[in-house]
């Protein structure tokens, strides 16, 4: 009985089957298609997602920057990043996410400044609270603001979290 004969199959064929198509040979390093970018950690410990466009950075500050509207209307700030994040929520998992924390801590401010007022007259010390809210308020604008202009992920320190 004889042994069939095998060929190495890095040997190439002497000629394609009829009708075969030849098989392409594989794509250097270089050409093939790069990975998708998947969230980082920056050095700063906060998530970063490198596939953010620059619209959506730009409508996530806009609705960190939408605290200023505490100096017109102070306890309804938090109607504008509503409708702000009502319309863009369903675009990316990003404005999502920066819509959603920018709610929770226009309510958190809104209910931190209702418990100061009524302390004022209570025992004189909700006025340092309300001058402390307006200070977080600011600060925490600002850093998220910072945040989503690098296309990073941001939590609000003090935050309540209403809509989760």
């Amino acid at each position: 009985m004889s042994d069939p004969i095998f060929t190495h199959p890095s040997a190439p064929p002497d000629s394609p089957a009829a009708g075969a198509a030849a098989i392409p040979p594989p794509l250097p390093s270089a050409a093939r298609a790069p990975a998708p970018a998947v969230p980082s950690i920056t050095p700063s410990g906060r998530l970063c997602d490198p596939t953010v466009t620059h619209d959506q950075r730009t409508y996530a500050i806009l609705m960190h920057a939408s605290i200023v509207l505490l100096h017109v209307i102070f306890m309804l700030s938090f109607i504008v990043p509503l409708a702000m994040w009502l319309a863009r929520r369903q675009q990316s998992r990003f404005l999502d996410d920066h819509g959603r924390e920018t709610l929770n801590f226009h309510l958190t401010i809104a209910l931190y400044g209702i418990v100061s007022f009524a302390l004022i007259p209570a025992c004189g010390i909700g006025f340092g609270f309300l001058v402390s809210t307006y200070i977080l308020a600011m600060v925490g604008g600002v850093k998220a603001c910072v945040a989503s202009s690098r296309a990073e992920y941001f939590r609000y320190p003090m935050c309540i979290r209403f809509v989760t």
